[in-house]
């Protein structure tokens, strides 16, 4: 219940906050290479899930690469994991919207803060078994430096109830059988049911646990193992 207060706390903000933008703003923020947004340390290691049973699914961007013809384009190329299939993607990712407000941080700054609303194709290789196209929406906060230079908004990391980078979709098999809802994020998922029982963090429900998160209800019962299992680089 505290997870779920604190996420329409944090809604309601942004919603309000967002009526200060202005209406040239996505054309300033295509002069910005973005590429950091998606690839901050934070994104590392997303928490995400994909099918009606909630199996946790795993993606990882290696990189992300504006494209400088369109400068709403970013070329992305990664791996997702599901159980142990890994399977490498490329595709793409537009900026659809952007939004700004600024922010009392402190007693002295006004910090520009902001979200960006991006659609999402990837493309798993055709050659690896159980490929298929990822579709969708993301979102992202960020926020603006004494410089101007753009980041990701990670300055609440570590509060109760912090997210970002959220993605909301479906993974396709190639030959139109198989629909699967797809979501992830940092810290959350977007849209996850009842899979997340967290209040200061995330926690799978325990009747998720073999759907591939018992690893990660070890890790949170402190498990030393596990929790460098967590942190396995499985992408290389």
């Amino acid at each position: 219940m505290k997870k779920k207060i604190i996420a329409i706390a944090f809604f309601c903000l942004t919603f309000l906050n967002s009526y200060s933008q202005d209406k040239d703003f996505k054309k300033g923020i295509l002069t910005y290479d973005l590429s950091n947004i998606w690839m901050t340390e934070n994104s590392r290691f997303p928490l995400g899930f994909i099918g009606d049973d909630l199996y946790r699914f795993h993606i990882h961007f290696i990189s992300v690469i504006k494209n400088l013809q369109k400068p709403e384009e970013y070329f992305v190329y990664g791996k997702t994991m599901v159980r142990n299939n890994i399977c490498e993607f490329q595709g793409i990712i537009i900026i659809k919207n952007a939004n700004k407000y600024s922010e009392k941080f402190t007693a002295k700054d006004t910090l520009q803060r902001g979200e960006l609303s991006t659609e999402y194709t990837f493309y798993e290789s055709g050659n690896q078994k159980h490929s298929g196209k990822f579709e969708g929406k993301n979102s992202v906060n960020w926020y603006l430096d004494k410089n101007n230079r753009i980041y990701y908004d990670d300055l609440m990391v570590g509060a109760d109830g912090f997210e970002n980078n959220r993605f909301i979709g479906s993974w396709k098999s190639y030959d139109n059988k198989i629909v699967k809802k797809c979501n992830w994020g940092d810290f959350r998922i977007p849209d996850d049911k009842d899979l997340d029982q967290g209040d200061g963090q995330f926690h799978p429900n325990e009747k998720y646990k073999n759907n591939g998160w018992e690893n990660l209800t070890k890790a949170n019962h402190g498990d030393d193992a596990a929790s460098k299992f967590e942190y396995k680089e499985w992408w290389k």
